[in-house]
């Protein structure tokens, strides 16, 4: 008579085959019990148990432990990786996207630089490089090149894109009006013409 050995339950996570010659509620001696684990799961221990002559089943009763799926270190860009059952998801840092945070988020789609500035994507920012002219975070300040007060003698300054012109009285020229017209060389001095002329500001 053969030795007969309980059928054992099921571990969670798993799945049992039995190799008997005949369906019955307990396994004779020489047949076995397999397990298999859910996907996500790995198994711990006897995959296989067979019925032995003592009436006990050989090894130890398996256990199926979840799957690590971040010991890969699947995600990138120093995110952080949170395991689940059978898969896992990455918590990506700020200025990424993406299942595994791959992607950097480019802040430039935006346009957010004014004034025809070149805008550089940075790591969770951008900056922006001024045209000459023009300043401030997204360059949309006008440099005031007559701030300095370049134009001489009561010339009157106007500022333009990083540039600016003075606009001279009759009496001076030059590009910073810093040079006296001599009425007397150019003839427009108005005096009589046996009179003499003295040039003067």
């Amino acid at each position: 008579c053969k030795a007969k050995c309980s059928i054992p339950n099921t571990p969670l996570n798993a799945r049992r085959t039995l190799q008997q010659r005949q369906q019955r509620s307990y396994l004779l001696q020489g047949e076995t019990v397999s397990y298999s684990c859910d996907d996500g799961y790995s198994i711990v221990g006897n995959q296989m148990r067979v019925c032995q002559e003592d009436t006990s089943l050989s090894g130890a009763s398996p256990q199926c432990k979840d799957i690590n799926e971040c010991s890969s270190s699947p995600c990138q860009n120093d995110a952080t990786c949170e395991d689940n059952i059978n898969s896992y998801s990455c918590n990506c840092k700020p200025g990424f996207t993406g299942d595994q945070c791959q992607t950097n988020i480019n802040e430039c789609s935006s346009s957010p630089c004014q004034n025809d500035a070149t805008c550089v994507d940075n790591s969770n920012s951008y900056s922006c490089n001024c045209k000459a002219g023009f300043k401030g975070r997204l360059c949309e300040e006008d440099i005031d090149e007559c701030a300095s007060n370049p134009c001489l003698n009561n010339a009157t300054c106007t500022d333009r894109e990083n540039k600016y012109t003075c606009n001279c009285t009759t009496a001076f020229t030059g590009q910073h009006c810093e040079l006296d017209v001599d009425e007397c060389f150019s003839n427009t001095h108005g005096c009589d013409k046996n009179g003499v002329c003295f040039n003067s500001h």
